[in-house]
């Protein structure tokens, strides 16, 4: 009934009860075992060609495009970037201008722990007594 259902013919159900894997899938097991053991030695940078030409040296015939397939469906990635890129002229940095003329030292301290700022230059104290005071307020 079930074989109606989806349109399959009985003889391919029971080869597949009795068999569920195929033997292409079994070989691409086996294979995975050999990628990822070269995918490992080379430290995570070889991608599928790599792997390829080392599963070639081993003495196994497959194709690269078997290789990256292979890859790709258990997502085995070659790592990019590994080494450093050099950058040349680039623009210098611009601080804006303190168009406020701003400062961020204290004068008081109200009941909820918020603080006053006057209008001077910030000192290097100040600042780190403020990191201290966001992240540690019950210490202060």
């Amino acid at each position: 009934m079930m074989c109606k259902v989806f349109r399959l013919h009985p003889s391919g159900f029971y080869a597949w009860l009795h068999k569920p894997v195929s033997d292409r899938e079994l070989e691409d097991q086996r294979l995975l075992k050999l990628i990822r053991k070269f995918y490992i030695g080379s430290g995570g940078t070889y991608g599928s060609p790599w792997i390829f030409r080392d599963l070639r040296e081993a003495g196994e015939s497959c194709s690269v495009h078997r290789v990256a397939k292979i890859m790709r469906k258990n997502g085995i990635k070659a790592q990019i970037g590994y080494k450093r890129r050099y950058f040349k002229d680039g623009k210098p940095a611009r601080v804006a201008d303190n168009l406020l003329n701003r400062s961020l030292i204290p004068t008081s301290r109200t009941r909820r722990g918020s603080v006053t700022l006057p209008m001077s230059e910030p000192t290097r104290d100040f600042c780190m007594w403020l990191r201290c005071w966001i992240y540690f307020p019950e210490r202060l």
